[in-house]
């Protein structure tokens, strides 16, 4: 149960024109209360109309990428493990390897430039998360810190720490990037996870919580994408309600 304050919020706003309806369907039926903006997805602009005309300011972050599609600056093409053939190159973020003095040059670059075009479509950004969460590896990790200081951006997502226990191992990486995040005054949220996390948390959450979501419409129906199954074909409505919140949903601007 979560007894403590809960942000629910959707990423990849503006990766698809049905990503984009879906999360929009999602604030107007208040299943959610924030949202993570993908500067460089195709149906960004699209985002940005449906924040203004929703009235969705301070509801808002970046949900940064290394992962897929086209990036917004030129330095990063020339770096052999965060590109081929003018895309994203899935490689660095799956790497936990240090990344050399060029690559942290061109992630903050891009980086950086996906956060100022936010900021010049009118959105001032809540919070930092980031596609497939590559910001949660150390060397990613401190360049995404270095971005949010520079930005005034208040709130950076945490590493998973709630629901299923990994290995020791990874529990303790885990456990330093949140203290790190937190070390730097970086964090408002003690606890981070997916409903399914939530739901299989055994004690309560008492602090502030973020749970993440991918809403689309499966025959009409508003239902996580990245769900596992069976869960995925459930109504979103239906799982947010097992969550038993205690309080309404607030958003990242609101702590």
């Amino acid at each position: 149960m979560i007894t403590g304050k809960c942000i629910i919020n959707a990423d990849d706003f503006g990766m698809s024109a049905a990503v984009n309806e879906a999360i929009s369907l999602s604030f107007d039926r208040g299943l959610i209360s924030s949202a993570s903006m993908l500067s460089t997805g195709p149906c960004f602009e699209a985002a940005v109309e449906m924040v203004d005309t929703m009235r969705l300011h301070g509801r808002i972050g970046v949900h940064l990428n290394l992962v897929e599609g086209t990036p917004l600056t030129t330095g990063i093409l020339t770096c052999r493990r965060l590109a081929r053939e003018g895309r994203f190159d899935h490689q660095i973020a799956t790497s936990k390897l240090t990344v050399s003095k060029e690559e942290h040059v061109a992630i903050y670059d891009e980086w950086d430039a996906q956060i100022r075009r936010c900021i010049q479509f009118g959105i001032r950004p809540t919070h930092i998360d980031s596609h497939h969460h590559v910001h949660t590896t150390f060397p990613l990790l401190n360049i995404a810190l270095s971005v949010a200081r520079q930005h005034q951006i208040r709130h950076v997502r945490l590493s998973r720490n709630i629901g299923w226990q990994p290995s020791i191992p990874k529990r303790l990486y885990k456990t330093l990037i949140n203290h790190r995040i937190r070390s730097l005054g970086l964090s408002s949220t003690r606890f981070f996870g997916s409903i399914d996390d939530a739901l299989l948390q055994r004690n309560d959450l008492p602090d502030v919580t973020e749970i993440m979501v991918h809403p689309s419409l499966h025959e009409n129906v508003l239902v996580d994408y990245l769900a596992p199954e069976p869960r995925k074909s459930r109504p979103l409505a239906d799982v947010i309600q097992a969550l038993n919140l205690q309080r309404p949903p607030i958003s990242f601007g609101m702590l």
